[in-house]
């Protein structure tokens, strides 16, 4: 995880230098789409880097304030169960899942929008045709630069907590609490490259 977060911080500092020159301030409206990857954060070093999508609406409510609306596709793949008097089982999770996300800038930019985020959502695991919709919370940090005419780049990461242990089919057990709650809740990681357009947006409107 640290080496993901240097190859993010690396990419923060090249597009930053890159747009030295523009002249940018908060999209007023955009649609875009995001590729990266996703870590289910069930057991540990065992969880796999995975294929993850996602397609998002943006608007700006105030200067500072912005929100998103996506949908994604995330697989997970890794092994378990942590409970080493069991046999270890690889497992392969496909999900869909949509958010509601707030985009908030903590300073003002005219080069670039850094922001960090905090929403809601759900997700079902697709791999079960029985499996429930769940509650997701995500949270995490990003920033968009324009690269092109209405064309910018858009970085983020985040940790998304899932309300339920029945997201991947593993089940933590009494060997794998949730880092942060202590208790049964599924979560993971992502990373996430796209680009949101607002001439597209206007195009669809019309």
């Amino acid at each position: 995880m640290k080496s993901i977060l240097r190859i993010l911080v690396l990419v923060l500092v090249l597009t930053s230098f890159s747009i030295i020159n523009a002249d940018f301030l908060s999209p007023k409206m955009a649609v875009g789409i995001e590729l990266g990857g996703a870590q289910n954060d069930f057991n540990k070093s065992n969880d796999e880097w995975s294929p993850r999508i996602r397609a998002a609406f943006q608007m700006k409510l105030v200067e500072p304030l912005q929100y998103q609306l996506g949908l994604s596709y995330t697989t997970f793949k890794g092994t378990g169960p942590i409970n080493p008097d069991e046999l270890s089982v690889k497992y392969s999770t496909k999900t869909v899942g949509g958010d509601f996300r707030f985009l908030v800038s903590p300073i003002k930019m005219n080069k670039m929008f850094p922001y960090f985020f905090f929403g809601i959502g759900t997700a079902k695991n697709v791999n079960k045709n029985d499996s429930n919709f769940l509650m997701v919370l995500p949270v995490g940090f990003g920033i968009q630069s324009m690269i092109g005419e209405q064309i910018m780049l858009a970085v983020n990461a985040g940790y998304s907590l899932v309300l339920s242990d029945e997201f991947d089919t593993m089940n933590r057990g009494a060997y794998s609490d949730n880092r942060f709650t202590n208790g049964k809740d599924d979560s993971y990681f992502k990373l996430m490259v796209g680009l949101m357009s607002e001439h597209l947006t206007s195009m669809i409107l019309i």
